[in-house]
């Protein structure tokens, strides 16, 4: 047996890990969800020029994300926003609450507009919901519809009062 000489290793080092040292880990907080909406006001000035550019100025929009918040569930704050979809909320003057005929016209050109902003171009991966809220002065007609349904019925040539009727269908 040759005998091992260990006198050319350079000797191992010792490190104590002191208290201040040591790296902690994020916690993870704990989050209860909430539905919650979100003003974007960009995105409204955005599409309220896209509304003026196409000649609908009379017509105002409201444009919101819809999504979650993470609530920490210890001190109640809200630590995130998630964004599902973006919703527009239109309201559009027209001279009779009464007339499906006009008020689809005047979905027919506002849903061009819509179409102009998808995801992407709007926070959240999802297409959201449009309100179409007609006013004459002394009475409203509001209609809440899933964007994807109006821009398929606006894709096939619906217009006027068959488009309005579309888009009031339960």
């Amino acid at each position: 047996v040759i005998p091992v000489d260990n006198t050319a290793q350079s000797p191992t080092p010792t490190f104590t890990a002191l208290p201040t040292d040591i790296p902690i880990p994020p916690t993870e907080i704990s989050c209860a969800y909430a539905w919650a909406n979100k003003t974007l006001p960009d995105e409204t000035a955005m599409v309220q020029d896209a509304l003026k550019k196409a000649e609908l100025g009379t017509v105002e929009v409201t444009v919101m994300a819809y999504g979650e918040n993470c609530l920490n569930t210890a001190t109640d704050e809200i630590v995130r926003f998630t964004v599902m979809q973006t919703d527009f909320y239109f309201t559009i003057p027209v001279q009779n609450a009464g007339d499906a005929n006009e008020m689809g016209n005047w979905a027919a050109r506002t849903l061009q507009v819509v179409k102009s902003f998808p995801p992407g171009k709007v926070p959240g991966p999802n297409l959201g919901y449009c309100q179409l809220n007609y006013q004459d002065g002394t009475a409203s007609k509001i209609l809440w519809v899933k964007i994807d349904m109006a821009l398929r019925a606006l894709d096939n040539g619906l217009s006027g009062e068959v488009l309005f009727n579309a888009l009031n269908a339960p």
